[in-house]
């Protein structure tokens, strides 16, 4: 193999690499933080099919009830509870904005675009 054509792998394969990282970090979750009476970020924005994880970190409960969604999209509630995390995956388009039904000033969306 000629030095040109190492140097056109190596390349090719970097670039590779490097697009299998940046799809893995389009997948991972958005991460939001469920503290004491606030949720941060308060709005996320991800992709059709992407995930969100609500993580506590206060010491009250708190759980995330889904208000108003796109048409057809019925997202489950996570729970009350005290510490732990919960995931929702998100596929269709459109806002989805949610409350925490214990502490009502606690709010926030999730924003799915392409």
């Amino acid at each position: 193999m000629t030095a040109r054509r190492v140097l056109a792998t190596s390349a090719a394969l970097v670039a590779l690499g490097a697009l299998a990282g940046a799809t893995e970090a389009a997948r991972a979750p958005k991460q939001v933080s469920v503290g004491d009476n606030f949720f941060d970020p308060a709005t996320v924005v991800q992709r059709p099919g992407g995930k969100v994880r609500w993580t506590w970190t206060g010491t009250r409960r708190h759980d995330v009830f889904f208000y108003a969604a796109p048409d057809d999209a019925k997202p489950r509630k996570c729970s009350l509870r005290r510490g732990g995390a919960c995931v929702r995956t998100f596929r269709k388009k459109g806002t989805y904005r949610y409350v925490c039904t214990r502490h009502g000033s606690m709010a926030g969306a999730v924003k799915v675009r392409p």
